[in-house]
């Protein structure tokens, strides 16, 4: 679970830069 909050967290940011 931590790492899912991690990647939700900082994956969110990271796939709208990755998006944009």
């Amino acid at each position: 679970v931590n790492v899912n909050k991690i990647i939700f967290g900082k994956g969110t940011k990271l796939i709208v830069q990755t998006s944009k």
